[in-house]
């Protein structure tokens, strides 16, 4: 018997409901996909459909229209909440409903085991509403969802009902909604099948363990497709939206870090106030093996964001407002370059050289004695050979 998955989305987000779906298919097999939706061409069902044929699974057209709108009694588009209307479309009495800015990292056989008893459904805390807002409720971007109970709850209808009198008056729109129907009526998953790329200090959870939460959801405008990484896990996604559907078999049980191979042997930090970095460009240019990170604290000028022409370079924008991001990247980087006029960000380079991670620095930029080492301002290429010679292999 197929599981269910229920998606929602416009056609503006047709590549993101193909990575999830991607995700999703790399690790399972015999899923039923449910795309509510209101504007997808036909020939994508058809298209996908053939693909997800070798897998034994297939994607249904749940298309909403307003003909079907006009049976409830609501002036807000439908398009706002699509998820409503998962028992109008599914057959199973249980339903996993996901977002699409989130991928699937491994078989969900254990979460579809879940025992749902009289709860109408099960989901995850939401970590943000409970440490900014002291409020328990569930994040709606994954719900594993007693399909029988809500029909026979009507409970589309008090979905509806409630978005007609509260709408203007909650702050999250749907999920608001959702959790005052189900306030006392859900049940707790565990974190990971939810993983709140912004969340993932308040559970602690050890983002540089060797494998991924189940599901991880890139919650927040910070989206792992925009220009600016700003979240986790960015490379997960595009791990994900890269593959092939020839290569997806479904047997694959979870997702490891050492298989998305990173095309770069080590990873740079350069971490900034201001958007003037000594001899930025030659390094770039001179180390196509090395990832490079520059990293700011505020929203970064035209002078870093240009640096997005070389193709080894990652920006990192206004990361103070994203809650131990600064950490994950210095915990992730190999080498932290001093590069940068103005002060010292974060007391960086006195946190790589405590994890015994080196430090180099041009002569005039450097923050303090700290243990860097240190080259003269007009010879970048010893600062390159350095990093070829002694700080890298197969370069």
């Amino acid at each position: 018997m197929k599981k269910a998955i229920v998606l929602a989305a416009n056609y503006s987000y047709a590549d993101q409901v193909r990575t999830t779906i991607k995700s999703v298919c790399y690790h399972n097999r015999d899923i039923k996909f449910y795309l509510i939706n209101s504007d997808f061409p036909n020939e994508w069902f058809i298209n996908l459909n053939k693909k997800l044929e070798k897998l034994n699974s297939e994607i249904v057209n749940a298309r909403v229209d307003i003909n079907q709108v006009n049976r409830y009694k609501t002036d807000i588009s439908y398009t706002v909440f699509l998820r409503y209307f998962i028992p109008d479309f599914v057959e199973e009495d249980v339903a996993l409903y996901l977002d699409c800015d989130l991928v699937v990292t491994k078989g969900l056989d254990e979460l579809f085991s879940v025992e749902l008893e009289n709860y109408s459904l099960a989901a995850v805390k939401d970590l943000g509403g409970l440490n900014y807002y002291n409020e328990v409720i569930f994040n709606a971007g994954v719900m594993l969802v007693n399909n029988k109970k809500w029909k026979e709850d009507n409970t589309l209808q008090k979905l509806i009902d409630l978005t007609n009198e509260f709408h203007n008056k909650v702050s999250q729109a749907d999920q608001s909604i959702l959790n005052m129907l189900f306030k006392d009526n859900w049940l707790e998953l565990d974190f990971s099948y939810n993983a709140i790329t912004l969340h993932t200090n308040f559970a602690k959870y050890d983002i540089l363990a060797d494998d991924y939460p189940t599901i991880i959801h890139y919650l927040t405008e910070r989206k792992p497709w925009k220009i600016y990484s700003q979240c986790v896990f960015r490379e997960v996604w595009w791990f994900y939206n890269n593959l092939d559907f020839i290569n997806i078999d479904g047997d694959v049980p979870e997702l490891y870090k050492n298989m998305i191979v990173s095309n770069f042997e080590k990873t740079v930090l350069v971490y900034t106030y201001t958007d003037s970095l000594l001899n930025i460009d030659y390094l770039i240019r001179n180390l196509p093996k090395v990832k490079f990170v520059v990293a700011a604290p505020v929203v970064v000028s035209h002078n870093i964001s240009r640096l997005l022409k070389y193709s080894n370079v990652e920006i990192a924008s206004d990361i103070a407002v994203i809650r131990g991001f600064g950490s994950y990247l210095i915990s992730i980087s190999d080498i932290l370059l001093d590069i940068n006029y103005g002060g010292e960000v974060d007391n960086v380079v006195s946190l790589f050289a405590e994890q015994n991670k080196p430090v180099l620095a041009f002569k005039s930029m450097k923050h303090g004695e700290q243990g860097q080492v240190v080259f003269e301002d007009n010879t970048p290429e010893d600062m390159v050979n350095y990093i070829k010679s002694t700080l890298m292999k197969n370069i």
